[in-house]
């Protein structure tokens, strides 16, 4: 084999083998959802709408996409891994990607995909303002998370807009 050749074959398995090795890396950040295609990884209804969706993503793992932030959160604290995620949800006005941590929520009667009925605001100020004129509750994470944790435990149901 000629030394030309044998630096091609190298160059070529080179690159075969770093193209390779790209491709078992996790992304990190929110997921990029294709509205009106991908599934909600809770209920397996269309993901349509972004000022709904909501995602958490385990260390190492790919990201799980949800239609309504209530069955983020539900499906986080079924699974017992809220406390290990990195979570999302989008702010209810400008539909951007916010943490799910520093967020503020308000818990309305306001129909969301699957009856949640709770919204994220990245604004405090915006969150009270809306809880204000829809009659609504401002909760932070760790109330929402407690309170649907309360839920699924059977004691009476605080989230989703009204008592049953």
């Amino acid at each position: 084999m000629s030394p030309l050749v044998r630096t091609l074959v190298l160059s070529f398995a080179l690159v075969v083998g770093l193209v390779a090795g790209c491709g078992g890396e996790t992304a990190s950040g929110p997921p990029d959802i294709v509205y009106g295609r991908d599934v909600c990884a809770e209920c397996g209804m269309i993901i349509s709408e972004a000022r709904y969706a909501a995602a958490y993503r385990q260390p190492g793992e790919d990201a799980l996409a949800f239609d309504d932030l209530v069955d983020m959160v539900t499906h986080g604290t079924r699974a017992g891994v809220l406390s290990q995620v990195d979570a999302w949800v989008h702010d209810y006005y400008s539909e951007e990607w916010i943490n799910a941590g520093v967020a503020w929520y308000v818990d309305a009667d306001i129909a969301t995909p699957m009856g949640g009925g709770v919204v994220a605001f990245s604004s405090e100020t915006d969150a009270r303002a809306f809880a204000d004129e829809r009659g609504g509750r401002v909760l932070s994470w760790e109330e929402l998370v407690a309170e649907v944790e309360a839920d699924l435990s059977g004691a009476t149901a605080t989230v989703g807009g009204t008592e049953p």
